[in-house]
């Protein structure tokens, strides 16, 4: 396994030293190389990105639609020196590979009327709903004080009522407490039966 495994690493470093090299080579191609094609050539100038996976993930960084970085190890002992010369010459292969890179020009620099206008219409879309939203909010705002009043009045009605009630049970009507409280009572009373 460790055999196999070993020929498909070597497989995969000599076709992508085969791919550098037909491409740091120079030969004109009849249309520029773009990522995920192979250049439509004779037949010398075909550069085997599918020969192995290695080079068929790097296609689209080795096409010249971008900027790479290779870095290149080697070891200063004698008994390297062979592995040494040939990194070093894979790397010179490496360097004269020739980039296309160009930057990616915005579309707002330019004059772009169409994508002005849509992108006018969004903002104004987003400034609605932010001011849809702030409107619901302050509803809802107006909604819970409302029910917070509502809760507090019924709580001052029990508490009414079990004054009243507490201020029946304690003298009759001549009581100047009853006389003042049993008004509010019945009121209170009349108000409530009448809300149901």
């Amino acid at each position: 396994m460790r055999r196999k495994e070993g020929a498909y690493i070597n497989k995969s470093l000599l076709t992508l030293g085969t791919v550098i090299s037909r491409l740091s080579s120079g030969h004109p191609t009849e249309t520029s190389p773009t990522p995920y094609s192979t250049p439509t050539t004779t037949n010398t100038n075909h550069i085997p990105y599918r020969d192995s996976k290695l080079t068929r993930l790097l296609q689209p960084s080795l096409s010249g639609g971008g900027y790479i970085t290779i870095l290149a190890t080697i070891c200063g002992g004698k008994s390297f020196s062979s592995e040494t010369l040939s990194t070093l010459q894979f790397a010179k292969r490496a360097k004269k590979i020739p980039a296309k890179a160009v930057q990616m020009a915005s579309f707002l620099d330019g004059d772009h009327p169409e994508l002005q206008r849509m992108i006018d219409e969004y903002k104004a879309q987003i400034e609605a709903l932010k001011h849809q939203l702030m409107e619901a909010q302050a509803r809802q705002a107006n909604v819970e004080e409302m029910d917070s009043l509502t809760v507090q009045r019924e709580q001052l009605n029990n508490r009414i009522e079990r004054l009243s009630v507490l201020a029946l049970a304690a003298g009759d009507s001549r009581n100047p407490i009853v006389q003042q409280v049993y008004p509010r009572f019945t009121i209170s009373l009349i108000y409530r039966l009448s809300q149901r």
